[in-house]
């Protein structure tokens, strides 16, 4: 039995109109997860500026957007990579198309509102706790899963490509098993017209076997009165290889959550970031790793570059468990503000409770350096170029760790142009 809020996220004006246009296009909630999730909208309220992980990040105008599920037409692609190998599946409004075909070893499924669940679905993520992902788990049109069989080696990238029209709001609920010595890449694209409004909210497991590999590309290009919140679930298994590359390129509001948990022997986990945040785009990354067992290394380096109005918030946490001896740990974010009204609110923590460890975290944020600009102009180079040489210089440390030539090379046009 539920206890209703006076503040319940399921009264606000944005989960009546999902509940309405949910029920127009795909009739009742059927699955048990999700007549759940509906109740604990009944608990759970959306953040304000006194919940301490969202104090930097206001959801006033996100609740009063007039968004609702759209069904399957025609949305924009975004524009391939270049020389890229990679198999595309489009995710359209929420819908996925079903006639992609994949290397051998990859299996793709689309589960619908009355298909049996898998095991690991639900797992990971914690919409009891965390009202966006409630709202996702009762209103995701489908469900969609990859899986990588053990032992299987995938060269191709497999693109995720999700893509809305105007005034839409999609939820993309994933599910990724990577089998025991596996390894494959993973790109999940998020793309909406330039001057679209609209509302992402997406929920993604991943479970990476023992052994296996897992490189994952989000890039999220969306436009700039668009909301995006992501939250992603990562459990490693022994052995386990898992590297993450955030890299948002536009949006006006946007919230990236990862959750990562070293639940093998020898796992070993990179978190990279990068942004580039101009007008007054608002940009805010949490991220959460949790060392729970001896022997694991996780990296972690978060990268930004702020102009004009634009504010961004970093929020990171590593947590060493009594029984995690041994761990190793870094974690770093480093800002570039290059305006007066740019603003960066940076958290790096450590909460440790094992003492043979090897465990470090810190920010910076500053302005650009004036002497290296004017030893770059007494070089003939005008400031303006000196400047995008220096902003190259300083993404280059997360883009130089990407192993994918086409994805660095992309990178490099995106964030140093």
């Amino acid at each position: 039995m539920t206890t209703r809020l006076a503040t319940a996220a399921a009264d606000s004006a944005l989960v009546q109109s999902l509940h309405a246009s949910y029920g127009e296009h795909y009739g009742p909630l059927e699955q048990e997860q999700r007549i759940t999730a509906l109740n604990d909208l009944d608990e759970l309220a959306f953040p304000t500026s006194k919940t301490e992980f969202w104090k930097y990040t206001r959801v006033n105008r996100l609740l009063k957007l007039d968004v609702a599920f759209q069904p399957d037409v025609r949305a924009e692609d975004a524009p391939a990579i270049e020389d890229l190998n990679a198999v595309r599946i489009h995710i359209r409004n929420g819908h996925a198309a079903q006639d992609t075909k994949l290397p051998e070893g990859v299996e793709f499924k689309i589960l619908g509102a009355s298909a049996e669940l898998p095991e690991s679905f639900g797992a990971l993520a914690q919409p009891k706790h965390h009202v966006m992902e409630a709202v996702n788990t009762a209103f995701c049109p489908e469900i969609l899963v990859l899986r990588i069989a053990a032992n299987k080696k995938i060269e191709d990238v497999i693109e995720l490509s999700f893509t809305a029209s105007n005034g839409s709001v999609y939820q993309p609920r994933v599910l990724i098993e990577a089998g025991a010595g596996s390894s494959a890449t993973v790109l999940m694209r998020y793309s909406s017209p330039n001057r679209a409004t609209g509302f992402t909210n997406s929920l993604s497991e991943m479970h990476v076997g023992a052994n296996a590999r897992l490189n994952v590309f989000k890039m999220e290009h969306e436009g700039d009165q668009w909301f995006h919140h992501s939250a992603d679930y990562v459990r490693l298994s022994d052995g386990a290889h898992f590297e993450i590359v955030t890299a948002p390129e536009s949006g006006g509001w946007t919230r990236n959550n990862l959750n990562i948990r070293l639940d093998g022997k020898q796992a070993f986990a990179r978190l990279n970031g990068l942004y580039l945040l101009e007008g007054n785009r608002h940009l805010d990354n949490n991220t959460f790793v949790d060392h729970a067992v001896p022997h694991c290394d996780s990296s972690e380096l978060y990268k930004g570059v702020l102009y004009d109005e634009s504010t961004a918030v970093f929020n990171g946490k590593v947590i060493v468990r009594p029984d995690a001896q041994k761990t190793n740990a870094f974690q770093q974010n480093n800002n570039l503000v290059l305006s007066e009204n740019a603003q960066q609110f940076s958290k790096p923590e450590l909460e440790i409770y094992a003492d043979d460890v090897k465990c470090s975290h810190g920010s910076t944020t500053g302005q650009m350096d004036e002497e290296a600009i004017f030893y770059l102009q007494s070089r003939a180079i005008d400031k303006t170029e000196a400047t995008r040489m220096l902003v190259a210089a300083f993404a280059a440390e997360v883009i130089d760790q990407v192993e994918n030539e086409a994805i660095r090379s992309y990178f490099y046009d995106k964030f140093t142009q």
